[in-house]
């Protein structure tokens, strides 16, 4: 099936909730026990034990049919969620070409490339530029990928399933992540996630540039018809690091390449209720 970019699916954050009154009902409830414990704003563990939390979370949808780490899955969705949510329900869709320019674009000489990220490119009218160090990402973002470019498996032997996107959420210097894999467009099917821990937001300028597979090419697929149609798998963490790495040196090095996203029709209509609005990025 062709990769498809043209407009923002139906996302995570629309699957997760069980209603569209659930950010009412919970998430005030949840700064404010935030308020008491300022740890639980950067830290997944302890914003899980915040009775707020705890509350939201017994009403959440279980994503993986009824699996052992529901919990933990929860309680990570639902800290990607909050903050999402804080920040305006910011969300970028990754395009086709935008995303084989991170996955295939040569670093050259590596160290020059990675110091991209951070600069401040001049927008040439002396207005602020999205995606410079003037107007960064934001802190909380989801990033939503070509549906069926980009596949994951826990292991070898695992059936392959569609990458749909990433949660982004920086807390001072940590970035936490967060995949999401077959996410299906009904409204009782569940979907995959799959999280790292808090790593140092300092080294992303090494995850540009180093291997990432003990042995093979990194995001390379050996799914039946992969090399023929293009497509890339992740494998490991350090990739699912390298790839956001990479679109955040594309914001940051390319501002134009952010424009607003349009409804499947294009005609720029409000979206259906509860659907974000979110930006595209583009190859200009």
């Amino acid at each position: 099936m062709p990769a498809h970019d043209a407009y923002l699916r139906r996302t995570p954050w629309e699957a997760l909730l069980p209603d569209p009154d659930f950010p009412e009902r919970h998430f005030p409830a949840i700064a404010e026990g935030i308020a008491s414990h300022p740890e639980a704003e950067d830290n997944p563990g302890a914003f899980a034990l915040l009775d707020p939390a705890r509350r939201a979370l017994a009403e959440l949808r279980d994503p993986r049919g009824g699996t052992e780490d529901a919990g933990h899955t929860h309680a990570l969705l639902l800290f990607h969620a909050w903050h999402l949510h804080r920040a305006g329900l910011p969300h970028l869709l990754v395009t086709v070409p935008v995303s084989r320019w991170a996955v295939e674009a040569t670093t050259g000489a590596a160290a020059g490339e990675a110091e991209a990220v951070g600069e401040d490119p001049d927008s040439g009218d002396g207005e602020k530029v999205p995606g410079t160090a003037a107007d960064p990402l934001p802190d909380a973002v989801y990033l939503q990928l070509p549906q069926h470019l980009f596949w994951i498996r826990e292991d070898a032997a695992d059936h392959p399933v569609s990458l749909d996107g990433i949660f982004r959420t920086v807390r001072g210097d940590t970035l936490h992540l967060l995949a999401v894999a077959a996410l299906h467009g009904g409204g009782s099917a569940g979907f995959r996630v799959l999280p790292l821990p808090g790593v140092p937001l300092a080294d992303a300028p090494t995850w540009l540039v180093t291997p990432m597979r003990d042995g093979g090419e990194d995001f390379r697929s050996e799914m039946p018809g992969a090399e023929l149609e293009g497509l890339y798998e992740i494998r490991t963490a350090g990739e699912l690091l390298k790839l956001v790495a990479r679109l955040d040196r594309f914001v940051h090095r390319f501002p134009r390449g952010r424009v607003a996203g349009t409804t499947p029709g294009g005609t720029g209509a409000e979206p259906a209720s509860g659907t974000p609005d979110y930006t595209r990025l583009i190859l200009t």
